[in-house]
């Protein structure tokens, strides 16, 4: 099957969706599918390069709205929501317009969307070709109303997982399963012996007894994080405790100003975005994870962690109770509680076999969302929307099995 995958951000600022939109298709590649990724990218500087066996890159450039979205969030969510959705706007204008020129739109059996609705409805009625789109968090009002025209059409699909399933039945009264497909994340589960990698905390300079902890996000409102530096200057008092962030936004300059004024600079490691590679050696240099989040559907970066054998501590928010009741491997505080937050630090520190214990069972429980198991639940999706008969698709299209 020839599959192409559309996510706005991955080729400028790396989150969850990201993650799970550049696992897919690695995933589908290693599968027999031949994966085409198109992304944006900066109009000035570099974008993020992205590199998966199997799979073709395509970078458009785009104005930088939606870093504009991040900062204006918390003067005012009108301004943010509608620099938003015009940064969306334009790359699916010229994702589409890259599909019209030579015809390219033929090249393709299938389209994923990350949380995209004008694009589907462009592509159904000009090529009709198959279109999915998932959801990585509940929809505003306005695109609610898209999804609601484009679920009558034929040729459309959609898939959520976590809290943003139930978001759809109260929000919209549609059905699991039903209306909608529910597809929980991927990701690449390291092996059982990988083992604790040291040459992280000897790049850092860090003793081998520290507490070392660390938060994967994005540096943006919705993640809290200043709550997360609070909690560490409360906690340095008890604990030799050591903090990597990965990530990066528009909110960095600020959090890296707090730390210098809860005077702990040299307990917060800000790392930047990183390759899934570093991503993975620091996860496993690592002795806790920790989010401070408002809000999040699932959270792959969990996931991740858990499958490194670390123990979580989260917020009490989103899908993140449930996450951490099936999984049994860490803790809930109350959100925007940094003191919270510290006791549950320190805990880890004080009780090492305690947090071993936890990392255990959510290595147990990560290991169900390995790649090839979610691959073969989004071929089931794809072959869903692509009717027998439609034009547009390969005769006898063939899903090796693995």
């Amino acid at each position: 099957m020839r599959v192409l995958i559309v996510n706005r951000a991955m080729g400028t600022l790396f989150g969850g969706g990201e993650a799970f939109d550049f696992g897919a298709a690695g995933a589908l590649a290693a599968r027999g599918h031949r994966v085409t990724v198109i992304t944006g990218r900066p109009l000035f500087g570099a974008p993020n390069r992205l590199e998966a066996a199997g799979v073709s890159f395509e970078y458009l450039a785009i104005p930088g709205l939606r870093r504009l979205a991040y900062l204006t969030a918390r003067r005012s969510s009108k301004i943010s929501a509608g620099l938003y959705h015009l940064d969306n706007w334009i790359f699916e204008r010229r994702v589409l317009a890259w599909l019209d020129r030579g015809q390219k739109s033929r090249h393709f059996d299938v389209v994923q969307c990350c949380a995209l609705f004008r694009l589907p409805d462009w592509l159904l009625s000009r090529h009709g070709i198959p279109v999915v789109t998932w959801l990585p968090g509940p929809p505003s009002g306005r695109k609610r109303a898209h999804l609601r025209k484009l679920l009558r059409r034929s040729g459309f699909g959609m898939f959520a997982r976590g809290a943003t399933c139930a978001d759809l039945t109260r929000q919209m009264g549609l059905r699991p399963g039903v209306d909608f497909a529910v597809v929980e994340p991927g990701i690449d589960v390291p092996p059982a012996a990988a083992g604790a990698s040291t040459a992280v905390r000897v790049e850092l300079g860090l003793p081998p007894d520290v507490l070392l902890g660390i938060t994967v996000a994005r540096l943006v409102p919705v993640k809290n994080l200043a709550v997360l530096i609070d909690a560490i200057a409360i906690a340095q008092s008890r604990s030799r405790v050591r903090w990597l962030v990965i990530g990066d936004g528009p909110e960095r300059l600020f959090l890296e100003r707090r730390t210098e004024a809860r005077g702990v600079r040299d307990r917060v490691f800000f790392l930047g975005q990183a390759s899934r590679a570093r991503v993975h050696d620091c996860l496993a240099a690592a002795d806790v994870f920790c989010l401070t989040s408002s809000y999040e559907s699932f959270s792959i970066a969990t996931l991740e962690a858990m499958a490194h054998g670390l123990p979580a501590i989260l917020p009490a928010v989103g899908y993140l109770p449930e996450l951490v009741h099936r999984s049994g491997g860490g803790s809930l505080v109350p959100p925007g509680d940094p003191s919270a937050l510290a006791d549950a630090i320190v805990q880890c520190d004080q009780n090492r076999e305690l947090a071993a214990a936890l990392g255990a069972r959510g290595r147990r429980f990560a290991e169900a969302f390995d790649w090839p198991h979610i691959a073969e639940r989004l071929e089931e999706v794809y072959r869903s929307v692509s009717a027998p008969g439609n034009p547009h698709l390969e005769a006898n299209t063939h899903v090796p099995s693995n």
